[in-house]
């Protein structure tokens, strides 16, 4: 993605923006989204953010309308956020829990790959992030390119 005018060197495969954001107590993050993207969320990890003024807590996520191009963020209390966007994928989409593909078929091999611990292993969402980097390390994910 890019914000700011400056692009990530990861590749992607679809125009999409995947931001991490942190914010200092009494500051501004502002972002322009391309009229492509026309799906937008943000998941507020720490801190608090205000967008409209409505204040988001920590562990909330807000779901953006496709309207608009300019976001304004807030936080008084400082915050660290995920921020996702991106253009339609126009492909057929097939959910459940906490999976996303493209068929059934490709759920059910989803759950599979998660029980066999492919996928990493799950963390407790309190630890500090020192914790979770050496968590991650040491089960890493098979999926890599």
């Amino acid at each position: 993605g890019e914000h700011g005018g400056k692009r990530s060197v990861a590749p992607a495969l679809s125009d999409v923006a995947i931001l991490h954001g942190k914010m200092e107590p009494e500051s501004t993050w502002k972002h322009s989204i391309p009229q492509s993207h026309k799906t937008a969320i943000m998941y507020v990890r720490t801190g608090s953010v205000s967008i409209d003024g409505t204040r988001v807590p920590p562990h909330h996520t807000i779901y953006f309308t496709p309207y608009g191009n300019e976001l304004v963020v807030t936080s008084s209390e400082g915050a660290d956020f995920l921020f996702l966007a991106g253009a339609p994928l126009y492909e057929p989409i097939s959910a459940q829990g906490s999976m996303v593909m493209n068929s059934p078929e490709e759920i059910n091999e989803a759950y599979s790959d998660y029980q066999m611990q492919k996928m990493g292993v799950p963390w407790d969402h309190k630890i500090p992030d020192e914790e979770w980097m050496e968590h991650v390390r040491q089960y890493p994910s098979v999926y890599k390119e």
